[in-house]
Parts: C-alpha cells; sequence; structure tokens
C-alpha cells in the first residue's frame, strides 16, 4: 500500500513527507492525509528492538481514526504489548490529501 501511494499520481494527494516520530503530532497538526507508522508495535516473540509490526491510518489533524488514538498520541498513553506507542515507531510516512 505505502509503495502505491508513493508511486501513484492522485489529484489532492501530495508527496510523501517523513516525520520524525518523536515530534510527528506536533508537525503535523491541522493537517489532514494517510499516515505509516512503520516498526511500531511487536508481534509474536518479536523484542522492542527487532519489532515489525506496521499500521496505515487517516490522519485528521489530531488523531486516526479510533478515538482512542488521541489519549495515545498527544498524553503518550502506551502499554507495551496492547497499547503500543506510535512516537517509538521507527519511520512516520506522511501523504497531505487536499
Amino acid at each position: 500500500m505505502t509503495q502505491a501511494l508513493s508511486q501513484a499520481k492522485i489529484p489532492g494527494l501530495h508527496a510523501l513527507k517523513k516525520i520524525k516520530p518523536k515530534d510527528f503530532e506536533d508537525d503535523l497538526e491541522g493537517q489532514q492525509g494517510i499516515i505509516f507508522f512503520k516498526d511500531f508495535w511487536r508481534r509474536g516473540s518479536e523484542t522492542i528492538g527487532n519489532r515489525s509490526g506496521d499500521h496505515i491510518d487517516l490522519w485528521n489533524g489530531r488523531r486516526l481514526t479510533d478515538w482512542l488514538s488521541y489519549p495515545r498520541i498527544q498524553l503518550g498513553f502506551s502499554i507495551e504489548g496492547s497499547f503500543s506507542d506510535y512516537h517509538e515507531s521507527k519511520e512516520i510516512w506522511f501523504w497531505k490529501v487536499i
């Protein structure tokens, strides 16, 4: 999906922008688009260092589609193994949509 978004010429979809995970919500405040979190949650027996779980979602300027993402992102709420920390993603990619 991320490769297709990066290569597609879709009206209203801006080019890929890589965002620093530590403060992504500040960088993207007020913008809307598609957001991709690379390697932010653990699968099975993976450790924090070799986690490989990705997530792609919609960003409304403050949170993802799930309303529980607001406290996880804005307040830093996380429980390793249940609610992984988006700020610990290895990379965050963003496509602004207008």
